[in-house]
């Protein structure tokens, strides 16, 4: 490949490698100058773990190109020598191992909330540590045994630091280049401490995804069938109540049953808009993962096929692999965004993400499974076979408890949309409960 090739794509890459790291300082820095900072969620302390990964990751990458030996073929801005090798491959590849894992954690951990019920306490108890825990010594275990075999040299054109042999492509090509005389096993260790855990976590991703997937649609056949029992209900209720405007029937009930239905109404309206968002938010840290990823995968499986040619994987790696931090930042902003641009729809987009970015810990990080945050209407009022029947899912407080039909005390509801079912008159104002009651 010609030089001028490899300066174009170590500029797109280097110029990646600097948005990705700012855009994942950027959400460091949100989370701690959030209210609670690191202690408030796991969450945000599972999100701080991504943001640290892709940072360390992103220097690794930009520091390469320099830190490569001087006299690395064809090496555009080599400067360094093996020691400096040592020290940006130790970063590229602790950092990059942390991404893959900390992604996966995150659907694990929208899986358990939602479908598993399990409190933020239970899980920072539970399942936090170890998480953490196993992170943090498998990358320290990988790197550390690829630095001390001396399997961390430079790449083709001295643009990364990485597991490869040296000289390059002595451990494929013996014949013909020769004995290697430094990182000979590189290939191996990288697949199995950087590429083996990177497969395994996108395939615990799909099954997360897919497990909360199923759960989200089956949550909400269970709504369309107690939706579909209510409005029989309202109808019978409006019949009773035309006959006794008539002068027909008297029932002293039914006035009062009415807006009990509505608020009921509007209580599983917002406990459907949970799962759906997490569903969503999960999805989208998967893509984010699965295009910075992509073609990591391909190049891997050309060359392992023996491909001589891979420059446009060589390009396509440059350009998409570094961004994984600000596909992130784009997520984790997605909610907040989303209301303030429905609230405001003229004002541009940027403007909206610059906003939420500056607020720092106004950001919403996750659904609250907390039921005082799901049930912004008073149910007070109605028995608890009804709510039995609206309410054919529960879900945990955060001291860990299961609940179902409960009774939260009364907020303003002017902006709420309500319908009289008899008369077909309607009232409608924008709510944006769903993504108003994310976790702090």
């Amino acid at each position: 490949m010609p030089n001028n090739f490899f300066y174009n794509a170590q500029v797109c890459r280097l110029s990646a490698a600097s948005l990705s790291c700012l855009a994942s300082i950027t959400i460091a820095i949100m989370i701690l100058r959030s209210d609670g900072g690191l202690a408030s969620s796991p969450y945000r302390r599972i999100i701080f773990g991504l943001s640290i990964g892709d940072i360390l990751q992103s220097l690794g990458i930009f520091l390469g190109p320099f830190a490569s030996p001087i006299d690395t073929p064809n090496a555009l801005w080599a400067e360094g020598n093996l020691h400096s090798c040592d020290a940006a491959g130790f970063i590229l590849v602790f950092g990059g191992s942390m991404v893959p894992l900390y992604t996966f954690s995150l659907s694990l951990y929208f899986l358990l909330r939602v479908k598993y019920r399990m409190s933020r306490a239970d899980f920072a108890k539970r399942v936090e540590w170890i998480i953490h825990t196993m992170i943090i010594s498998f990358c320290l275990l990988g790197s550390g045994i690829i630095l001390v075999t001396g399997s961390f040299n430079a790449t083709r054109a001295g643009s990364l630091c990485a597991p490869v042999a040296y000289p390059l492509d002595c451990d494929t090509q013996t014949d013909l280049i020769g004995e290697c005389t430094r990182g000979r096993n590189a290939l191996i260790f990288f697949i199995v401490f950087y590429y083996l855990p990177s497969f395994l976590s996108f395939i615990g991703m799909i099954v997360c995804l897919g497990t909360l997937t199923q759960y989200v649609y089956a949550q909400e056949a269970k709504l369309r069938k107690a939706t579909s029992a209510q409005n029989q209900d309202l109808t019978k209720s409006c019949c009773r109540w035309t006959k006794h405007r008539s002068g027909i029937v008297e029932d002293n009930d039914n006035e009062e049953l009415s807006p009990q239905r509505q608020r009921i109404r509007r209580a599983r309206e917002n406990l459907r808009s949970f799962s759906s968002e997490t569903l969503v938010q999960s999805g989208l840290y998967m893509f984010a993962f699965l295009t910075t990823y992509s073609f990591l995968f391909i190049w891997l499986f050309m060359s392992l096929s023996g491909a001589e040619d891979q420059r446009w994987t060589f390009l396509a790696i440059s350009v998409t692999w570094p961004l994984g931090g600000l596909f992130n930042i784009l997520v984790y902003t997605r909610p907040k965004v989303a209301v303030l641009k429905a609230s405001y729809p003229t004002y541009p987009w940027i403007l909206m993400l610059f906003t939420v970015v500056m607020a720092g810990g106004e950001v919403p990080d996750e659904i609250d499974l907390n039921p005082q945050e799901i049930l912004s209407v008073d149910l007070s009022g109605v028995d608890a076979e009804e709510q039995a029947v609206v309410f054919p899912v529960s879900l945990p407080s955060d001291d860990g408890k299961e609940q179902k039909g409960w009774s939260v005390q009364p907020q303003d509801t002017t902006d709420e949309s309500t319908r009289d079912t008899c008369t077909g008159n309607m009232t409608r104002s924008a709510s944006h409960h769903d993504m108003n009651t994310m976790d702090q």
